[in-house]
């Protein structure tokens, strides 16, 4: 009886386990295969092509885009597409600003099978910078990303340091892992330590390690204006990722009261627009 008894418990315990690790396993590739909704046409723009990673990647470019003497290159992000920047954009094309929105890897319609959280995007914006100088050589070039497109965009700011003039930046994580540890706490209590087992079996799958990726140390490395954008209810990005990035990129820290993650243009389109403008005169002057 015992000896049955024992396999029965075992048994149970190996369904329990199986189920646990199926159930991380399913977070795991969630995260790195979020749910798409690929973009409608933006008023004002025209969708293109250019070689982004994993192939023709489509992107949206103002129509003033090869006259502009300042081009925004916007990067969305996580869950997000094109789309997110129609307020953004529509006020910059009105203030005679050239904009550039790519979709980025994962997400809308890119051919990218997968979200990278971090380099792959980079590289995105990167080729996306390498496309506006071909188009529009003279254009002064601001990088504007918002949450994991923010990231990006400071991780991609090193290599294109000669190439743009300012980093602004919108609910931006400095470390992927606390990023991670706060999303999984979303998804249920103690996900953190619950859901833990996902980002290994998400590392295993795409090859990437999260300890690694820290926007933080690229940011460190920028020498020009910018600006860390962060919602004073975000509750995903902490407040205090945002003011590391702030110092080590030794930039202004903008805090918008009562905006959530990724809408502070919607809590205060004036007070977006107005430092956007302020950057953007910067650095037509070569300040």
């Amino acid at each position: 009886m015992q000896q049955k008894r024992r396999r029965k418990l075992l048994t149970i315990f190996l369904i329990i386990l199986g189920v646990y690790i199926g159930l991380n396993a399913a977070v795991a590739y969630s995260f790195l295969h979020p749910p798409r909704k690929v973009a409608s046409p933006i008023a004002g723009t025209q969708e293109f092509m250019y070689n982004g990673p994993g192939g023709p990647t489509p992107l949206d470019v103002s129509d003033n885009f090869h006259e502009a003497k300042l081009v925004f290159v916007c990067a969305h992000g996580y869950l997000g597409n094109r789309n997110t920047f129609d307020g953004v954009a529509a006020e910059l094309m009105k203030e005679g600003y050239g904009v550039l929105i790519p979709a980025m890897p994962g997400q809308d319609a890119s051919p990218a099978g997968a979200v990278s959280f971090g380099p792959e995007e980079a590289k995105a914006i990167h080729r996306c910078v390498e496309y506006v100088r071909i188009q529009n050589p003279t254009a002064h070039i601001i990088l504007l990303g918002v949450s994991l497109g923010g990231a990006a965009c400071w991780m991609a700011s090193p290599e294109d340091s000669k190439h743009i003039d300012a980093v602004v930046t919108e609910g931006a994580f400095a470390h992927l892992n606390l990023a991670v540890s706060a999303a999984l706490d979303r998804k249920v209590p103690y996900g953190s330590i619950l859901l833990r087992p996902s980002v290994w079996i998400a590392e295993l799958l795409s090859g990437l390690r999260v300890s690694k990726i820290n926007p933080v140390k690229e940011a460190a490395m920028w020498k020009g204006p910018g600006l860390v954008i962060q919602a004073e209810d975000d509750r995903l990005i902490s407040g205090v990722q945002a003011k590391e990035l702030s110092q080590a990129a030794k930039v202004p820290e903008w805090v918008v009261p009562g905006a959530r993650h990724a809408r502070c243009f919607e809590s205060d389109p004036t007070g977006y627009m107005q430092r956007l403008d302020e950057l953007a005169e910067k650095s037509l002057k070569n300040l």
